[in-house]
């Protein structure tokens, strides 16, 4: 989640994967988010941004 220009702006996508530039073999979808401009977060973020508690 971040705050521009007066909104706050939330991810797209939701994954457990880290982006990986030099990854060949596989397609890695924070690779994939960034190529296409698209907010994306991990699922550690997403679930510090809900404020869950275990």
């Amino acid at each position: 989640m971040r705050f521009t220009n007066g909104e706050w702006l939330y991810p797209e996508s939701v994954t457990h994967e880290q982006f990986e530039p030099n990854s060949k073999r596989r397609i890695l979808i924070p690779n994939v988010c960034r190529t296409f401009n698209v907010l994306y977060m991990d699922t550690f973020d997403m679930l510090r941004c809900l404020r869950v508690k275990f």
